[in-house]
């Protein structure tokens, strides 16, 4: 019990840090981050991590994708934030146990120029952001893309079907 009690408090410590040193919120991350981050640290210790095995997880836990604070807030706020936490959590013990195995660390994940994490995530802030103009700005809707999609693979069958899978000729 007093492994699990010492657990808690590094995580709840790492958690503290991080987030005196970053503002996730600013730049629209969710602060779930910081669960992920702080649980795949000490997850990865009670396995009995390696200074290097430590490192590989903790790389993993910044690439891996972070959530959007868009949970949080109305219209969009729903149940997940009741268990965005766990989700983390779960993700945390996945990523320690895959760096246990002997997956290869990204060194750079928090300094890469252009791809690292905080070139990607923190070289500005929401409101710095500059809006693209309306017809850039906006992702493909899954609806349109899947139609599109549809659309394609019906006309490249139906072009197969009008050149090679042409049925025999009729005999009379």
């Amino acid at each position: 019990m007093r492994d699990v009690l010492e657990a808690m408090i590094m995580a709840h410590e790492i958690q503290g840090v991080l987030a005196l040193e970053n503002s996730f919120n600013r730049v629209g991350l969710d602060h779930v981050v910081l669960v992920k981050v702080a649980s795949t640290a000490v997850v990865a210790k009670l396995m009995g991590a390696d200074r290097e095995q430590l490192l590989s997880a903790l790389s993993h836990a910044f690439v891996d994708g972070q959530s959007l604070r868009t949970y949080r807030h109305a219209p969009n706020a729903g149940s997940r934030k009741s268990w965005a936490a766990g989700d983390a959590t779960s993700r945390a013990v996945r990523l320690a146990d895959i760096a246990m195995r002997g997956e290869m660390g990204i060194p750079g994940v928090l300094s890469a120029p252009q791809w690292g994490f905080y070139d990607v995530l923190f070289s500005k802030t929401n409101k710095d952001q500059a809006l693209k103009p309306k017809r850039n700005g906006a992702s493909r809707s899954a609806r349109r893309t899947a139609a599109t999609s549809w659309r394609t693979c019906c006309s490249r069958s139906a072009f197969l079907r009008s050149s090679t899978l042409r049925p025999p000729p009729r005999l009379r």
